[in-house]
């Protein structure tokens, strides 16, 4: 990385001021040209051709294809443009360079007791380095009663107009790169152009004081430092981190432009609106500075990207917010919020926060959180919190969360670290489960994982697995009245749901129900219920071992055109007939079982 001393730029400059002197005075420079009936454009190119100069014009705002004739005889060159635009273009010489541009259009003032009733702000100007006289772009421009703002271009030029009821107003010039610097600016009672052009000191660099036609700007004086040459793609960097933050809100990348990124890394101030209504922004009330306002009531027809939102704020489309929001937001599509969120959000298809949600969100398909949640979340889909919950996740689909104290509620899954509460779902997962998991599959980290071989009153073998947590867990597996179960006999799947019960250290109470359905090779031709509840006595000798015995009822439903009845009803006991008419037999009996597990 190259660096200059301020010496060393010094001498730069003087040789780049030297250069400035051989080009100055074009618009006085004497020329001498004659042409009948030609483009304006044609006449311009051959002026500039004959001269070594050249001119830089918007053809959108400059009438160039306008036919005219020009006869002039060692004239300076602004007579000559007088004559060929007829006293309507205003010049600007850069380098050597001329600008063209249309003179603004005078108005009468519109006055009250003789003092005007509104002042005209229309300023321009080139914003340089102080020491290499370049222009610095990317400069924000702006004021702060109705919220004008610009940017700085090419060769540091900017425009700002506007017009207010105040007298004067101040016009802040902002960036990382620069000592931020506020003028205050006089009103005109008739649009008419001012010139508003001067050098700016980057941070780190001492400004001397600027003198301007009705004004004196100072700016800190600082020690001199070594200017570093690479300030522009230091400059690019911190953009370029500005859109990293953005992209975090989602859709909020999309709204927000590259513009607006620059206005957040520029504009370090922030502004409050009681109300504001846009249709898409910028276009709106708030216009280009939309990110840095806080509105109270705020109404976006499409979509808005504004700073925060205090009490109400709806979007036909989306909000987009780079802090707070206070209250209660509703979009047709979606909600992106940079900061936190105290109330109620409801997006029709998201929300999605990167900080805390103090209430209640409510998504058609999913709500994601990166930190926090305290309230609840609501979503068709999916509630996604990187976060804690402190409250409850209700979805569709799935809930997602680093630890939970309240309740997971989902259509299929439940996923956390820490559950203090309750997780309902088709499968619930967890590390550590301080409270219950009500699922078909339960799999806690820190819990029960064993694998359990037992015998039963009934001549059955089983063969089952036991997932979960101690206060609730999940029994599966398979059930057989033959170890050889390639032959073709009873065999089914069984699944329950137990608790334990610690007696003391070595001894526990296992209370379970399950359910069992004896199949001929898994075919599920008739009813075949074999219910059972169990109470048992586990004792664990070792740490990675414990045997059980105990005893129960079991309950079965069978169907009464079943070829097998008879059969079925040896084999898991009739002893008390509950039903014995219609469609199903039901009939109770005493069971037992023992077996060993392992931990």
């Amino acid at each position: 990385m190259k660096k200059y001393t301020i010496t060393s730029l010094i001498f730069l400059s003087f040789i780049g001021n030297l250069l400035a002197l051989a080009q100055n005075g074009i618009l006085e420079r004497r020329i001498t040209i004659k042409l009948q009936d030609k483009p304006v454009s044609t006449i311009l190119n051959i002026i500039s051709e004959t001269n070594q100069f050249y001119f830089s014009y918007d053809p959108t705002k400059v009438n160039t294809q306008k036919v005219r004739s020009i006869h002039a005889i060692n004239k300076p060159v602004k007579e000559v443009l007088d004559d060929l635009f007829e006293n309507k273009i205003s010049y600007q010489q850069i380098s050597n360079h001329i600008i063209l541009k249309p003179k603004p259009i005078v108005k009468e003032p519109k006055t009250r007791k003789n003092k005007p009733t509104v002042y005209y702000y229309q300023l321009s100007g080139y914003l340089t380095d102080e020491l290499s006289g370049l222009g610095i772009n990317g400069i924000s421009v702006y004021e702060k009663n109705k919220l004008n703002y610009t940017t700085s271009g090419d060769f540091g030029y900017y425009e700002l107009k506007f017009s207010s009821k105040k007298e004067s107003e101040w016009i802040y010039f902002t960036s990382p790169l620069i000592s931020d610097t506020s003028i205050l600016i006089k009103g005109t009672s008739s649009p008419e152009k001012k010139d508003l052009s001067f050098p700016l000191a980057y941070k780190g660099r001492s400004l001397s004081p600027i003198k301007t036609n009705d004004h004196l700007m100072d700016s800190p004086q600082l020690e001199p430092l070594t200017i570093h040459l690479d300030t522009q793609r230091n400059y690019k960097n911190l953009l370029q981190e500005q859109i990293n933050k953005l992209n975090e809100l989602g859709l909020g990348k999309k709204i927000a432009s590259k513009s607006k990124n620059l206005i957040n890394l520029n504009v370090t101030d922030s502004f409050e609106r009681l109300a504001q209504i846009s249709f898409f922004t910028p276009i709106g009330t708030n216009g280009q500075l939309s990110s840095k306002v806080s509105n109270k009531y705020s109404l976006n027809v499409v979509a808005g990207y504004h700073r925060s939102s205090e009490v109400f704020e709806l979007g036909g489309f989306a909000n987009v917010l780079s802090h707070h929001m206070n209250g209660l937001q509703i979009a047709g599509f979606g909600n992106y919020v940079g900061g936190n969120v105290n109330g109620l959000q409801i997006g029709g298809f998201s929300n999605h926060n990167s900080k805390n949600i103090n209430g209640l969100g409510i998504a058609g398909f999913y709500n994601f959180i990166k930190q926090n949640t305290k309230g609840t979340l609501v979503a068709g889909f999916a509630n996604w919190s990187q976060g804690n919950v402190y409250g409850s996740q209700i979805a569709g689909f799935m809930n997602k969360a680093k630890n939970v104290k309240g309740a997971q509620i989902a259509g299929f899954m439940n996923k956390a670290n820490k559950v203090q509460g309750v997780q309902f779902g088709f499968i619930n997962v967890s590390d550590t489960m301080e409270g219950v998991p009500i699922g078909f599959i339960n799999i806690v980290k820190n819990g029960i994982h064993q694998i359990e071989a037992s015998y039963n009153y009934a001549s059955d073998y089983s063969l089952l697995f036991r997932t979960g947590a101690e206060r609730l867990y999940t029994i599966i597996g398979l059930r057989s009245n033959r170890l050889n179960v390639l032959e073709d006999e009873w065999i089914g799947v069984e699944y329950g749901i137990g608790s334990n019960i610690k007696l003391f250290k070595p001894l526990l109470l296992n209370i379970e129900l399950s359910s069992y359905q004896p199949t001929k090779s898994f075919r599920y031709d008739y009813l075949r219920l074999n219910n059972q509840g169990r109470i048992n006595i586990e004792f664990r000798p070792i740490k990675k071992l414990a045997i059980f015995a105990g005893t129960g009822m079991s309950v079965n439903v069978l169907s009464a055109n079943d070829p097998s009845l008879s059969e079925i009803q040896r084999r898991y006991g009739n002893q008390y007939v509950l039903d014995n008419g219609g469609a199903t037999r039901v009939g109770m009996n005493p069971s037992w079982q023992f077996g060993l597990r392992i931990l």
